[in-house]
This record gives structure tokens, C-alpha cells and sequence, in this order.
């Protein structure tokens, strides 16, 4: 062993006095932040005014106690990861400082780790639900405390709470439109999490239709297609329609919902697609078995006959307006004339021989192709006029009269109609007329020597008068 110098000995004796001197530094204000500190918190000491009055520069130690029992590997850290707490803990934590040769007093504080409440997600299937679905939700649950968690379920129809609390909601339950909210409510058995919200509206389901069809088997360019759908069922109960897209000879032609065939030509093969759509949404698409444009008949337009009124005399005639052919072929016609609506000839005109006085004429005329008959189209309807009778000769006798000789008038008549003639005599003496209107003329009171006598005939049916006729004129000779 060394023995020690009297200038070491004095050296042990100054540093003996000068720690005799230090003062240790004072406690620390000491906090555990977060104050209210959850499972998933880390732990941090916040600390401040400690002092020493040597003016040493201070160090900070750090002690850590769960429940009252020091954490050996915890040590002299200001900070605790999340990972060493769990709900219901006390944790506290020790601070001092240490000036290089003293420790000071103890600053303390702790604090108790709080339930963290669970935390939900949630979601539902299918995500755009119709009436046909059944909405069923799909929720996540997760406790920080790992406590065991259960779910309940609060459903809101269009901002009215509902009674029903199950999982899914039932197809039986919504109708198109309808605005639903599903809250899932966390609970740990201490406390609920806050709800997790869904909100969504229950949307359309599109139309279906069975088949399509169209409403002419064998259609002409007279005809208008309609494309008629059969079996159309709609859950919402929307109304009936759809969308239409006719094909001719395999290709698209128009998706009017009905199609004119004017345009088209003999033989095109026609179908149409119908696709259900009720107002919203479109549905399905069926297709119609094709139909085949077939020759289209000719059409008259007009038919007239004449003359108006007919003498038994006359032939009647027609005159025919229109008389085409939309499918381009040469147009012929078929006459029927009826005569008080008895057929009565196939000619295109009537002749006189096939009707009488007051016989209604009509006639009906048929355009054809030679393939097929278009539509008759009937006449206007004429009555057959009374014919005058005529005279058709007269004779005056005796042609050289004396003056007291009876003078005899004739007329011989005929009518077209067969009616009964009668007829009026007119006498007429040097000019003037007489007021005799028999046959006979007697000599000895209507004319003298030299007087010039002849007559005027008047035929009549009772109807008609015919055109008078004026006969021969004689003189009267003397008598003996």
C-alpha cells in the first residue's frame, strides 16, 4: 500500500468539505398525458420545475409502476408504448433529478387506463338492393380492449325508426324508393361505441317480358306493324312499356312503336325486338318470329257513275279515280252493277235494256293485280228517269173537207217505259186556235169555204208530256 502525501490528504479533505455543501435538486412537477388515457394511448411523463440551487445542470430519472409493482424494463423512460397497457391498469410514474451527485425528491403522478368503447363498420349486401333482395349486413367489430363484443341493430325507414332489430332486412319489408338507415350499435358490456351508419335506397328492379310478337301474320303495305309483347311482370308494379327496334331482312330499320310498311317492298322478312322498360330501367330483350310482306292489292279511290239521271234510253257508264298499285304491278278491274240490288252485269258500262223508269243503279268496282283483289269500292247511286212518250205520226182526214164534213184527228204513240199515252188535240182554223180539244172537228160550227184546218198533238204518261207534233193542214172545199 502506498502511503498517501500530505498534499493528498488535503485534496480528500477539500472534496470531503465541498460535498458536505451540495444540495439536491427539488421534486419535479409531474403529469401523465393523456389525462384520460385509453388502451391504444402511449404514455408520456411531462415534467417541469425542478430546481437546484448549485446551479448543476439536472438529469431526469424515470420509474414506472403498474398497479403498485415497479416495471424492472422500464426504466428511465419518459414514454410507454400502448402495447404495456390494457384497460383497468394504474399506471404511475416516479420522477426525479439527478444534479451529478445527489438525487432529488420525488415528483409523482399516475393515472388509470379507461375502457376504450368498441368500434363498428358496416356495410350490407347486395349494395344497390332491390324489393327483390334481402339486405343483409356485413359489420366489423373492434375492441382496442380486446373485451368480448356484441352488435345491435336499429333500422330507420324514411326518417321513421322501425321496431325491427334483426341483421337483414327482408325483401317483404321494402318497396321501390324507399330510404332505409342501418345503425350498428358496438357494445363491450360497459359501454356502446358510437353507432356506425349506413344509409341507402332501395332501387328499381328492371322489367321482364316472356315473348314478342307481331300483330299481322302476313301483313301489305296497307298494313301498320305493331309489335306486341305478352307476359310483362313488374315487382314495383310499374306501368307496362318497352322499347322497340324493328329489323327488315336481318339489319335495323326503326325503333318507332309501329312500323309503316309503305316504304318496304314485296318479300322483306320483318322482325321486331322488344325490350321491357318501365319508365326507369330496361329490362330483357325478346325477339319475334319474322313475318313476310306479302303483295299488296291495288286501291281504287273513287268510282261515279253517270248520267245522273238516266233515261231507259241511255247507257251508264263509270268513271274510276285511283286505281294503284303499291307494289308497282299493272291494274285491271272488276265491274258489278246492281239494279235495285240485283246483279245485273260485269261490263264497264250498263246499257239502257238492263233497267226501267225509277230502278236505283249502283256499281262496285274491285282493283286487282291478277294476284289479289283490293277493296271494293262502291259507286254513288242514281235512279232511272221517266221517258217522255212521243208521237210518232198523226194523219187529218178527210184531206179535202167540205164544209159540213166532220174532220178526223189521229195520233199514233209510243213510249219507252210502256206507260199508258194519252193525248190532247190542239185545232187551230186559219192560224187560230179553237177551244176544241176532241178529235173530231165538225165543219158546220168551226170552218167555212176556203178555211185552212189542221192540229196540234200533245203526248203524255202522266209524268211527262211529250213533244207535240203538228199535223198535215187541209181546206175546206164547198159543199154541194
Amino acid at each position: 500500500m502506498t502511503p498517501r502525501t500530505t498534499s493528498s490528504l488535503a485534496a480528500l479533505a477539500l472534496g470531503a468539505s465541498l460535498a458536505a455543501c451540495n444540495t439536491a435538486p427539488t421534486a419535479p412537477t409531474v403529469s401523465i398525458e393523456p389525462a384520460e388515457a385509453y388502451t391504444a394511448d402511449e404514455l408520456v411523463a411531462v415534467y417541469s420545475g425542478a430546481t437546484d440551487d448549485n446551479g448543476d445542470t439536472l438529469e431526469y430519472r424515470f420509474t414506472w409502476y403498474k398497479d403498485g409493482e415497479r416495471q424492472a424494463e422500464l426504466v428511465n423512460v419518459d414514454a410507454i408504448a400502448s402495447a404495456y397497457t390494457k384497460k383497468n391498469e394504474v399506471w404511475k410514474v416516479d420522477v426525479t433529478a439527478f444534479d451529478g451527485k445527489d438525487q432529488g425528491a420525488v415528483g409523482s403522478a399516475e393515472v388509470t387506463i379507461l375502457n376504450t368503447p368498441p368500434v363498428a363498420t358496416v356495410e350490407i349486401a347486395p349494395a344497390e338492393p332491390t324489393t327483390e333482395d334481402r339486405v343483409r349486413t356485413v359489420t366489423t367489430k373492434r375492441d382496442a380492449d380486446l373485451d368480448a363484443t356484441t352488435i345491435r341493430y336499429a333500422w330507420i325507414l324514411n326518417g321513421s325508426p322501425q321496431s325491427f332489430e334483426g341483421d337483414t332486412l327482408p325483401d317483404t319489408r321494402t318497396n321501390k324508393g324507399d330510404v332505409w338507415e342501418v345503425q350498428v350499435i358496438p357494445s363491450d358490456g360497459d359501454v356502446e361505441g358510437e353507432p356506425a351508419t349506413l344509409q341507402f335506397t332501395i332501387a328499381n328492379t328492371p322489367p321482364e317480358v316472356v315473348s314478342a310478337s307481331i300483330n299481322k301474320s302476313a301483313p301489305n303495305k296497307f298494313d301498320t306493324l305493331v309489335c306486341v309483347g305478352d307476359g310483362f311482370t313488374d315487382i314495383d308494379d310499374d306501368p307496362e312499356g318497352y322499347n322497340v327496334e324493328w329489323l327488315v331482312n336481318g339489319e335495323p330499320y326503326s325503333t318507332d312503336l309501329e312500323l309503316d310498311l309503305a316504304d318496304l317492298n314485296r318479300g322483306d322478312r320483318i322482325r321486331c325486338r322488344l325490350t321491357a322498360f318501365d319508365g326507369e330501367d330496361t329490362g330483357n330483350t325478346v325477339q319475334s318470329d319474322p313475318v313476310t310482306l306479302q303483295n299488296t292489292p291495288p286501291a281504287l279511290t273513287s268510282v261515279v257513275i253517270g248520267p245522273e239521271d238516266p233515261l231507259v234510253t241511255d247507257t251508264v257508264s263509270a268513271t274510276l279515280e285511283g286505281g294503284v298499285d303499291p307494289d308497282g304491278d299493272t291494274v285491271s278491274f272488276i265491274y258489278e252493277w246492281k239494279v235495285n240490288s240485283i246483279a245485273s252485269g260485269t261490263a264497264r258500262t250498263l246499257p239502257s235494256s238492263r233497267f226501267k223508269k225509277d230502278d236505283r243503279i249502283q256499281l262496285t268496282v274491285y282493283p286487282t293485280d291478277g294476284e289479289d283483289v283490293g277493296d271494293g269500292v262502291e259507286s254513288n247511286i242514281i235512279v232511272a228517269s221517266n221517258n217522255a212518250p212521243s208521237v210518232d205520226d198523226v194523219s187529218i182526214s178527210p184531206t179535202s173537207p167540205y164544209t159540213d164534213s166532220i174532220i178526223t184527228a189521229e195520233a199514233f204513240t209510243s213510249d219507252p217505259d210502256g206507260d199508258s199515252v194519252s193525248v190532247v188535240y190542239e185545232w187551230y182554223v186559219n192560224g187560230t186556235r179553237l177551244s176544241v180539244s176532241d178529235a173530231e172537228l165538225d165543219g158546220d160550227t168551226w170552218f167555212d169555204k176556203g178555211d185552212e184546218i189542221y192540229f196540234i198533238v200533245a203526248p203524255s204518261d202522266g209524268t211527262s208530256s211529250g213533244d207535240k207534233v203538228t199535223s198535215a193542214t187541209v181546206t175546206a172545199i164547198n159543199s154541194a
